[in-house]
């Protein structure tokens, strides 16, 4: 493009900063940034300022994120929640429900991506009642329907805590076609708690929605060997994938 004389616009450049932080190409993302600060067309376009909070959080860069988000005159909610995401994303999830306070008190009404990766902050450092509030109030004050992400992160939120009770009654009233990655996150959640009885459950309900995922066999048979399974109760698990041409 630029070797045919044209020059890249605000759009163009934010596509391609989107493209880098999708892949996670951070040393060619800088090299844009320069170039856009070179040309001085970043001044208050809050699609380009957006699309730098977004690169250097999704590559981990939090430090430059946290530097452009401040330099932004408008931060608006896709600002908030790229640096929210970028601190969930990368294991700063205290200081992404710090953000999501200031956001509160400042910024704009949060949405459901917001949502999304607040409940997923939660179930990460084990803040089940803070997660169950937050989760309340995207309808109480905020009018968000939560969707299946929102339902999956809070079967999630409920697992890591060992509410397996709450998780599976989540799972349940989902859509069925919404409800596997669901019961993925209540297997996971089942190893590291040793609950057998629970995995064994949730492993029963992901196989008869997919018999061809091989995942709830992989979930099920490392639940077993670290629970000290018997051998013949593990067979009967490997036996399954075997029937199913998984192994």
């Amino acid at each position: 493009m630029k070797h045919k004389g044209y020059s890249p616009d605000a759009v163009t450049y934010a596509s391609i900063l989107k493209a880098c932080g999708n892949i996670g190409a951070a040393n060619q993302g800088t090299l844009i940034h320069s170039e856009i600060s070179e040309n001085r067309i970043l001044r208050d376009n809050i699609i380009l300022g957006n699309a730098l909070v977004d690169l250097y959080a999704k590559c981990g860069d939090l430090t430059e994120a946290q530097i452009v988000f401040n330099d932004l005159k408008v931060q608006d909610v896709v600002s908030w929640t790229s640096l929210i995401a970028g601190y969930c994303e990368h294991g700063h999830d205290e200081e992404a429900l710090v953000c999501f306070e200031e956001m509160k008190q400042r910024g704009p009404l949060p949405n459901a991506i917001t949502f999304v990766c607040i409940l997923k902050a939660c179930s990460n450092i084990g803040v089940l009642e803070r997660g169950e509030k937050y989760f309340e109030s995207m309808t109480t004050t905020y009018g968000i329907v939560p969707n299946s992400e929102h339902h999956t992160s809070l079967v999630m939120l409920y697992s890591h805590a060992g509410c397996f009770d709450k998780a599976m009654a989540v799972a349940k009233k989902m859509p069925s076609t919404d409800r596997l990655p669901a019961y993925f996150a209540i297997l996971h959640a089942c190893q590291k708690w040793g609950n057998v009885q629970i995995g064994r459950l949730a492993f029963e309900h992901a196989f008869a929605l997919d018999k061809a995922s091989a995942v709830p066999y992989i979930f099920m048979n490392s639940l077993h060997i670290s629970a000290d399974i018997q051998y013949a109760d593990n067979m009967e698990v490997l036996q399954l994938m075997n029937n199913d041409s998984l192994i």
